[in-house]
């Protein structure tokens, strides 16, 4: 890159002071969340990772810093509450993966339509090339902070 291209001292100050503020209102919304659902938000923080699909147990430990005794406990807690269900595995028919229960599906209290409908209110007068350049942006920061925890702890 040329100097030109490189983050300026204020840039990288504002760039961090704007992700920790995301991160703050992310928790804030995530606390609110849970409290709807009743779990505690750091279970929640489990079923963000199920949006996508079905996770083995031990990814789910892996991407919260969590033991296999710390998962099962947690994967009980949300299967009790009706919020994840664990099914067989695909590929491995001794192995189980963890899933958003159908049921769960909507008891967020259209939370998260609200957000959804917030985002699309807040970004709508700019256009999709400067949407995609924002959300580029954060996961760019994403990947960052990603580099930054592997290159500490190269094992998690």
């Amino acid at each position: 890159l040329s100097r030109k291209d490189k983050l300026s001292d204020d840039e990288a100050v504002r760039l961090i002071t704007a992700g920790r503020a995301l991160y703050a209102a992310d928790e804030a919304l995530d606390r609110v969340i849970a409290k709807r659902l009743g779990i505690h938000p750091s279970d929640l923080r489990c079923l963000n990772l199920l949006e996508t699909g079905g996770v083995p147990p031990g990814d789910i430990g892996k991407a919260l810093g969590l033991t296999s005794g710390a998962v099962t406990g947690l994967i009980d807690r949300l299967t009790k509450a009706e919020l994840v269900r664990r099914t067989p595995h695909p590929a491995d028919r001794r192995a189980v993966r963890v899933q958003i229960a159908p049921a769960a599906v909507g008891r967020s209290g259209g939370l998260y339509q609200q957000v959804a409908q917030e985002l699309t209110d807040q970004f709508a007068e700019d256009g999709p090339r400067r949407r995609a350049a924002m959300i580029r942006g954060i996961e760019r920061y994403a990947e960052a902070c990603r580099t930054i925890v592997d290159s500490v702890e190269p094992n998690t």
